[in-house]
């Protein structure tokens, strides 16, 4: 039995991982840590296996995201942009702009969203769709929050028996946080649009919140 980290992007993971790995990869009480890139997927669990990953408010994913890949990841990396993500920030400075040509239905914006890592890809990449996210659920150990990042790794710290004094980075070039400065604030119809874009992700977020908060998939 192995412990897989699924690392979605966006939603904390770079902390989590630097902090893992900092301890060396400690072994757990359910097996060795694997800690894998973004393309890893739920699907590839090996049977018998567990899982855990932390999600984010899609709207505040996608402005991260973008922000992101527009800094090409820098400081903390450096991938240059795709042909596909240099049309696009060509056309796209900022997040609101995009999110605007969204609400619009504008065949550039739709074009920028399926073309810009961090963006493009929904939590049904790594996950699946709700249904078959509930026959996982047996081989998912914990689920968190970017937006409690602090309180729920020490849950999962305890949870999978790490050092009791191993702490998630401060430094944000490190976590790999977004700069000061960048704006993140979207009106009321561009956050409309992003949330309409990323509908899917809410059902999921949904149905996970529940399982966090043990109500379970189909509880009212």
């Amino acid at each position: 039995m192995a412990v897989h980290f699924i690392h979605i992007r966006k939603t904390g993971g770079s902390a989590i991982k630097f902090a893992i790995r900092s301890a060396g990869k400690p072994p757990t009480p359910y097996g060795p840590l694997r800690l894998h890139k973004h393309q890893y997927t739920l699907r590839q669990v090996p049977p018998g296996d567990l899982a855990f990953f932390f999600l984010r408010d899609p709207v505040s994913r996608f402005v991260s995201g973008f922000y992101s890949r527009l800094r090409k990841g820098q400081p903390r990396l450096y991938v240059e942009w795709t042909p596909a993500e240099q049309e696009a920030f060509t056309t796209y400075a900022t997040p609101q702009h995009l999110a605007e040509d969204l609400a619009d239905g504008r065949r550039t914006a739709r074009k920028a969203m399926n073309s810009i890592g961090h963006v493009r890809h929904r939590y049904e990449y790594w996950l699946g769709e709700p249904r078959r996210l509930a026959k996982k659920l047996d081989q998912i150990l914990f689920i968190g929050r970017q937006e409690t990042l602090g309180d729920d790794w020490l849950r999962l710290r305890s949870l999978l028996d790490l050092p009791p004094d191993l702490d998630l980075p401060t430094d944000p070039v490190i976590a790999h946080r977004g700069l000061e400065g960048e704006d993140r604030t979207l009106s009321e119809r561009q956050a409309s649009a992003i949330k309409r874009w990323y509908r899917s992700d809410y059902r999921i977020l949904e149905f996970c919140d529940r399982v966090r908060y043990g109500l379970g998939p189909g509880s009212g």
